[in-house]
């Protein structure tokens, strides 16, 4: 348990290596604080992953004036 006692924050937590990371850092014994834009899919991953907290969704924003599309 390397990481015990120890807090991590993870965006991107739902999918891919955001939560290949989180699943790891919670083995080891940290706790994981996931973050992702999918509330559905984050919540599913917290469920999972010992030691995991999810907090209210993400969300997006965008800068005044600009949208995601125009990015």
């Amino acid at each position: 348990m390397q990481l015990a006692g120890k807090v991590a924050a993870i965006t991107g937590a739902a999918s891919g290596s955001g939560l290949a990371s989180a699943r790891l850092f919670g083995q080891e014994g940290a706790s994981v604080l996931l973050g992702d834009v999918s509330e559905e899919e984050g919540r599913r991953a917290a469920e999972e992953i010992e030691g995991a907290a999810k907090p209210p969704s993400c969300g997006r924003t965008s800068p005044p004036g600009q949208t995601w599309s125009g990015w």
